[in-house]
Parts: C-alpha cells; sequence; structure tokens
C-alpha cells in the first residue's frame, strides 16, 4: 500500500536548506550524518510503501540483546514511524476498505473489548500503575495488528511479510551463533530467551516447508532447504519442550490444511518424526534427553508449579482477575502449603510469569478476558480458513501454499505461546494481523483471475 508524495515544488523549496545544514554538519561528524541521511530515507521509504516499513519491523523485532546482554529497542522507533505512516495512509486514502472495522467489524470490536477490558481491569487491579503500563503494551501491540492488516493487501505483500519473518529468524540465528549466545547451556540468539526463539523458528520452519513445495526455482529450493536445517539445528540448541510440542502441532495442522500438498506433508511429517524420535533417543546429549522429557525444569519453580499458583489465583477471582499483569504481583500470597511447589522462596522473592499466555490471561483478566482474547484468535483463524476455501483449484500454486503455510505458522505460535507469556508479543500480533489481511489477497487473485465456476466442497478442500 503506498502513499501519495507531495509535489515537487514544495520538497525542493525543504531540500535547499536541508543540504546545506547537512553539509554543514558533516564537517564535525561525517558518521552521524551519513547515519541521519540514513534514517531520514528509511522514514520516506516506510511512508511511500508501507508494507516494506511493516517487514523491516519484522525484521528488527528478532533483536532484543547486544552481544554484552544489553537490551535493544530497534523496534520502538520503527514502530513508531511506521505507525505514523499508517494513520497518515489512511487519512490520505479515506475510500480504500483497508480499516479492520470495515472488513472485519465483529473482529475489530472484539478486539477493542478486550483492550477495553484490559484497561477496566485498573480499577481492581492491586498495583494500578503496572495495569497502566501494561495497557498501553497491549494497546501498541493491537495496533500492530491494525497496521499489517491494512498494509498486507496482495500475494506480494503477503509474500514480503514471510520472507522477512523468515529472514529475520535467520538473522537472529546467524547473530546468537556468531556472539555465542547462551542463557544456562541453552540457545537464545537475538532474542534473549530461547523458548521465544523456539517459538519462532517453529513457525518458519511451516512457512519455509509450506513454501518449498511450492516452489520451482531451483535457487531458492536450494535456500529453502538449507534455512529448514539450519533452523532445525537451532531448535534443537534452544532445548525448548514448548517449541518440540509446537513442532508436533504444527506437522498434525499442516497434514489437515495443507489442500493440494497433503500427500507430501504427510510424507514430511513422518520424516520429522522418524528423525526427532531418532535424535533423542540416540544422539542427544543426556542433559537434553532428560530435559526434553522432563515436565518441571530444576533451575526454576517450573510450569507445573507456576501453572498451580495461576489456577489459586483465578479460583478466587474467576469473572474478572486480579488486573492486567498483576499475576507477578500477587502471587506470593497464594503460595500456601496444600501446592506442591519446587521452590516456595522463588515464588515469594522473585516475580516469576505465568508461562501460558492464555493462563495468565484468565488469572489476570478472568472469563471475560479470555473469552475475548479467544475471540479475536478465533475469529482471526476461522477467517483464514475460509479464505483457503475461497482458493480454489485453479488458484497459484505458490499462493495456496503460502497462505497455508501461514495459517499453520500461526497455530505453532499460538500453541508456543500456550508455554510462555506472550500477550505482548509482537511476533504473535504480526502474524494474527497478517491472518486477518488473507481474505483481501484473496480477493485481489479473484479480481486478476477473474469469476470461475463454484468448486465442489470436496475439490474446494
Amino acid at each position: 500500500m503506498t502513499v501519495p508524495l507531495p509535489g515537487a515544488r514544495p520538497i525542493a523549496v525543504l531540500a535547499l536548506p536541508l543540504a546545506a545544514l547537512l553539509g554543514a554538519a558533516a564537517v564535525h561528524s561525517p558518521t552521524l550524518v551519513a547515519a541521519g541521511m540514513a534514517g531520514a530515507l528509511l522514514v520516506v521509504l516506510m511512508f511511500t510503501n508501507l508494507v516494506l516499513g511493516v517487514a523491516l519491523f519484522t525484521l528488527v523485532t528478532f533483536f532484543q540483546q547486544t552481544p554484552q546482554g544489553e537490551a535493544l529497542a530497534l523496534s520502538k522507533p520503527i514502530g513508531l514511524v511506521v505507525t505514523i505512516a499508517w494513520a497518515a495512509a489512511l487519512l490520505q486514502r479515506r475510500r480504500d476498505p483497508m480499516v479492520l472495522t470495515r472488513d472485519r467489524p465483529v473482529l475489530a470490536y472484539m478486539l477493542a473489548a478486550f483492550v477495553g477490558w484490559a484497561a477496566i481491569s485498573i480499577v481492581w487491579a492491586t498495583d494500578g500503575a503496572e495495569t497502566q503500563s501494561s495497557v498501553v503494551r497491549l494497546a501498541l501491540v493491537a495496533v500492530l495488528f491494525l497496521v499489517v492488516h491494512s498494509a498486507v493487501r496482495t500475494p506480494r505483500d503477503l509474500r514480503l511479510l514471510a520472507w522477512a519473518f523468515i529472514g529475520g529468524t535467520f538473522l537472529t540465528t546467524l547473530y546468537g551463533l556468531g556472539f555465542h549466545l547462551y542463557t544456562e547451556g541453552r540457545f537464545t540468539g537475538g532474542l534473549a530467551d530461547a523458548n521465544f526463539l523456539a517459538a519462532a523458528l517453529v513457525a518458519s520452519l511451516a512457512l519455509c516447508g509450506f513454501m518449498l513445495a511450492a516452489e520451482r526455482r531451483a535457487t531458492l529450493r536450494l535456500v529453502l532447504l538449507l534455512l529448514i536445517g539450519l533452523f532445525a539445528a537451532a531448535l534443537t540448541l534452544t532445548q525448548s519442550r514448548g517449541g518440540l510440542v509446537a513442532l508436533a502441532v504444527v506437522l498434525v495442522t499442516a497434514c489437515l490444511v495443507a489442500g493440494r500438498l497433503r500427500g507430501r506433508a504427510i510424507a514430511v511429517a513422518l520424516v520429522v518424526v522418524a528423525l526427532g524420535v531418532g535424535y533423542y533417543a540416540v544422539l542427544a546429549p543426556t542433559a537434553v534427553r532428560e530435559r526434553a522429557t522432563s515436565l518441571s525444569a530444576q533451575a526454576s519453580a517450573g510450569r507445573v508449579d507456576t501453572w498451580r499458583v495461576a489456577w489459586q489465583v483465578t479460583r478466587h477471582h474467576p469473572l474478572a482477575g486480579v488486573g492486567l499483569n498483576n499475576f507477578p504481583i500477587v502471587q506470593s500470597q497464594y503460595v500456601t502449603a496444600n501446592v506442591n511447589l519446587g521452590s516456595v522462596r522463588l515464588f515469594r522473592e522473585a516475580r516469576i510469569a505465568g508461562h501460558n499466555t492464555y493462563l495468565q490471561i484468565l488469572t489476570e483478566l478472568g472469563v471475560v478476558g479470555l473469552a475475548l482474547l479467544l475471540a479475536v484468535i478465533g475469529l482471526t483463524v476461522l477467517v483464514a480458513l475460509r479464505s483457503l476455501r475461497q482458493l480454489g483449484p485453479g488458484a497459484d500454486p505458490a499462493t495456496d501454499a503460502l497462505v497455508r503455510g501461514l495459517v499453520v505458522a500461526a497455530v505453532g505460535l499460538l500453541t508456543a505461546y500456550g508455554f510462555l507469556s506472550g500477550q505482548y508479543e509482537k511476533h504473535l500480533w504480526l502474524m494474527l494481523g497478517a491472518l486477518a489481511a488473507i481474505p483481501s489477497v484473496v480477493a485481489h487473485v479473484s479480481a486478476d483471475r477473474g469469476p470461475v465456476p463454484d468448486a465442489a466442497p470436496d475439490e474446494a478442500r
């Protein structure tokens, strides 16, 4: 989606004094001026092509730490510029039905209700300031959902976003390998957390697999094969049990929604299962094998213990919860003798996340909040699945495979976040926004292809 640029005369009027200013500044700091010019060029690029801005933003979300372990905030300024560009695009193209409230009003209202309910929870939250800052984070990722839905309109846009996600996973993996970014022996890449990296790796594996199945160019097929090998190796280095569960769900989902590629999907799933069982049974180090088969890690209170505490909190606050992001604050009050905890002291001294996106939302926003979140997720996935039927047997194989791959990748992320607190994660909302945009992509394909006869139910798959 592009935004019309202003006329040449205003640009020339502004460019002359700006060039003089840059020339004077270059005498004192050439590096700073070069960086400023590159940044200005990127800003112009994002304003003229919103989907390129979203793709760039997707890339930088994969880098959360420096080699020294310090936090990186590259996504914040780029995200701000992309959001402003999106708002400008809406103002300049008001008749273009690219707003979620026009395309999917029920989904838009559910999303607004979810963020609104989270904001209202400040009334009963133990720590209102914590809830207030968390509501801002939640509102920002909701806006990201809207931006991606508006930006992605064509198969080319969808492909660019998919490659940006794959490219980000590739770069953060190389970054982590190059600087040896591990935490407690587990590979974290540039995301600073092995489990979140594993979630991204599983989603990228799904995308690469489906894109490979429809790719005809030998060079790109080789690239995708190499990426699949790298991502699979990195996934084992993360030692993430949630990642392995997500991979299993991805394999099953791929077989169900593969359509014309179902035969290949089943064959690949069987090969992956055989290789995985062989690796963990024979080749994997003992510590890795024990971690993969153990439900609770000894180095922490463990997910099971955390979930027990979360259920205790939920039983006392079933309807409205304890307030957004207040579970880490109130958890120490529910560490009682009747809960079998691996480390009571850790719960009392540290603020531990819920290690389950859905359970933590249930704990903090109650049944109402969880229902609204599941409605947003369910409607988004349903919209994408319905669009698969509209593609029909005459659709472009590459587009068909890409759409199906995105659905499977999203399911993988949603599964992985069942073992993580990912309600604020940009990757989740980027993927959901892409799913919400699939009907627009399918409509674009149908418009280019022209009217086609209705397919029989078994042919539409």
